[in-house]
């Protein structure tokens, strides 16, 4: 293997394995089931349009509660509870002790987590 590309995908990929690691630890700790895995082939907005990333991006699951999963450069949350489920959830539970914001909510999370520590 090409020795340069070999050390570019490492310094991609093991940060984000150090961010989904400490998330499902985080979780973990609040109680909740959290375990995580890669996943390829999701889309996001690129210059406003949508795309395909081909690559493996670590999704935390959480139970029955939800998926979180991290992008190279923000999170996103996918979920399907009912309105008074999500209502109800204890939000203090999770990272930052409110509910997250649509986007973006690495930042909320990171902050909230102790003034800029990566989770």
């Amino acid at each position: 293997m090409d020795r340069a590309l070999f050390q570019r995908l490492n310094q991609i990929y093991a940060p984000l394995r150090g961010r989904a690691n400490r998330l499902a630890r985080a979780l973990e700790e609040g109680g909740l089931k959290a375990k995580w895995a890669w996943y390829a082939n999701h889309s996001v907005k690129v210059d406003g349009e949508y795309q395909t990333e081909e690559f493996p991006l670590p999704v935390v699951d959480v139970g029955d509660l939800c998926e979180i999963g991290l992008n190279l450069d923000e999170c996103w949350i996918e979920s399907h509870l009912p309105r008074a489920a999500a209502l109800a959830f204890p939000w203090a539970r999770l990272p930052g002790g409110r509910r997250p914001a649509a986007r973006p909510c690495w930042r909320q999370w990171r902050t909230a987590a102790g003034g800029g520590t990566e989770l």
